[in-house]
């Protein structure tokens, strides 16, 4: 017999462990548009919504809307 877990159902996670942290430290440092382009430059194609989830559950409160201008 195999000690191997089933996998469960629905479709797999994409991003998990160290890329899953090292993603959820870019948003913390840059934010949700910010990450997405950092991440972008590192060849990683995620969405706003993935982020946004990573966000929530890492516990990270984010700003809504546009930044202030500059004066």
């Amino acid at each position: 017999m195999s000690s191997r877990k089933k996998r469960g159902r629905g479709r797999p996670p994409v991003f998990t462990g160290n890329q899953k942290r090292h993603i959820v430290a870019v948003v913390r440092k840059h934010g949700l548009t910010g990450a997405k382009q950092a991440l972008a430059e590192e060849g990683v194609s995620i969405t706003l919504p993935t982020l946004g989830k990573f966000a929530k559950e890492a516990g990270i409160e984010l700003q809504r809307g546009r930044p202030k201008k500059a004066a």
